[in-house]
């Protein structure tokens, strides 16, 4: 048996109530995994307030060398968003094997079973979706030999083996190959620096839905094979799913798909978080449901 998985999430007060219905969700199915939380901003006080009723603690390390390189990377994007490389200090997350997710995400399933091709050695990485076009790289990957077998998976979600990356191999890949990652790279933030991190690494990548032939390969909440059926997500191959991700920013209006979903472990956390972060359960504060435009 493998031991258990760490789960880390990126968050702070700006999508506070993703976060409710991400840690409902997640404590609802793995209510014994160990998880933890990286801190996007220093605006964190609602999440430390909910810290004992959720079980999760506060990174409190490696943000630094990674908050620089994204001043170098992205001399000038909006300050809100300039902590996005925050999230590779997830290598940073020591464990038996180590599972990213992103707060804009419903969790469905238990996620334990995702150690044991991480401790067997069938994957140093796995992923959901790859070809993440054009989200990766720019076409002048193929021109590079460590990169032109890229998976380009999508960093919404991942697990890995401590064992075969770590911060500093991470950091110290992209840095010492700094021009080359510069030169491919996909205008976008976190997602081309972990890839370009396994890919110079030659990282064993694994998609969870080959690993696992009861999990549906989908988990993107505007998939068309994704249905909402008797309160429930179905995929259209039977498979199971193990979450679902609305990946980004997106405006969490009446019309999103699976915005009931979405609202019942939002509202569930409310309930939870009551006493903790507001009086009762009618003066609420900001309770804004939308995916805000500082969203992790």
């Amino acid at each position: 048996m493998s031991p258990s998985p760490r789960a880390v999430f990126l968050a702070n007060d700006a999508v506070f109530e993703q976060g409710l219905a991400f840690l409902e969700s997640f404590r609802a199915f793995n209510p014994n995994l160990r998880l933890s939380m990286i801190p996007f901003a220093d605006d964190v006080e609602k999440f430390q307030r909910i810290q004992s009723v959720y079980a999760f603690d506060i990174l409190t390390f490696g943000m630094t060398r990674w908050d620089a390189l994204a001043k170098e990377f992205y001399p000038g994007a909006p300050t809100k968003y300039m902590n996005r490389l925050r999230k590779l200090s997830v290598f940073d997350a020591k464990g038996a094997a180590t599972i990213y997710l992103d707060i804009d995400t419903v969790v469905l399933k238990d996620l334990s079973f995702l150690a044991e091709p991480l401790a067997s050695g069938k994957a140093d990485l796995i992923c959901t979706a790859t070809a993440n076009d054009p989200w990766v790289y720019n076409q002048t990957y193929k021109d590079h030999p460590k990169l032109r077998l890229s998976r380009r998976f999508s960093d919404g979600f991942f697990a890995f083996n401590p064992r075969k990356v770590d911060a500093d191999l991470a950091y110290n890949t992209i840095v010492a190959n700094k021009d080359l990652f510069l030169s491919v790279r996909a205008e976008v933030y976190s997602q081309p620096a972990t890839n370009f991190v396994a890919d110079m690494n030659s990282l064993q990548i694994g998609e969870v839905f080959r690993l696992f032939p009861n999990i549906s390969p989908q988990a993107w909440y505007n998939s068309p094979k994704l249905n909402w059926i008797d309160n429930q997500v179905v995929s259209d191959d039977g498979r199971e799913v193990l979450f679902v991700h609305w990946a980004g920013p997106v405006e969490m209006s009446e019309k999103v798909r699976f915005r009931e979903l979405f609202d019942t472990y939002c509202n569930r956390g409310r309930s939870r978080a009551v006493g903790h972060i507001w009086d009762d359960a009618t003066e609420s504060g900001d309770r804004s449901t939308g995916l805000s435009e500082d969203a992790v």
